[in-house]
């Protein structure tokens, strides 16, 4: 199981939020998920190529995009938007999200490689019970949204401490499939 995290921050009605998310796409289906993807984006946001055009929230669900929708019949990024939770759908992915309007957890990423804020603690617990109960097998490889080697790094490090120091990871660090070992 492929798990692809991103983070993001808005600010909705005056108050800042601060949204974790994620979407966990079968291995085997990825090649057609990503294939199918393409197609749509060329098709409808005339992409060039797979990273053309990321479809956002913030754009997709834009009040312009539905003002669109209700003055011409038509908004390329609702369609777009439809388009891909059907390819979720039909290829089997399925979509993690937490959010926080606590402004000590708006962060979301701690900086220190030795703490894992409350909301990837959930979302890693999350990803954890799916594998035991809905994808039982499959190794779970996790994907974060790139945003600089320091970053990076920090990141990989912040979620490697977790899963070595946490009790409860380290019991499913080599209980679930999610973590353990190829032979």
């Amino acid at each position: 199981m492929l798990f692809f995290i991103d983070e993001s921050w808005q600010t909705i009605s005056g108050q800042a939020v601060g949204a974790l998310g994620a979407v966990a796409v079968p291995q085997n289906a990825y090649n057609a998920f990503c294939a199918e993807v393409f197609s749509f984006k060329r098709e409808v946001l005339g992409a060039r190529e797979l990273t053309d055009s990321e479809i956002k929230g913030e754009r997709c669900f834009a009040r312009s995009a539905f003002k669109r929708q209700a003055l011409h019949g038509d908004s390329y990024w609702l369609q777009a938007s439809d388009r891909m939770f059907n390819a979720l759908e039909r290829h089997g992915a399925r979509v993690f999200a937490i959010y926080t309007r606590s402004p000590h957890l708006l962060t979301l990423h701690d900086t220190q490689t030795t703490a894992l804020s409350q909301p990837y603690k959930q979302l890693i617990f999350d990803f954890l019970a799916f594998m035991r109960h809905q994808a039982p097998g499959p190794l779970g490889s996790l994907s974060f949204d790139q945003r600089g080697l320091r970053q990076d790094e920090a990141a990989a490090a912040t979620i490697s401490n977790y899963f070595f120091r946490a009790r409860a990871a380290k019991d499913d660090l080599f209980t679930s499939p999610i973590s353990r070992s190829a032979p």
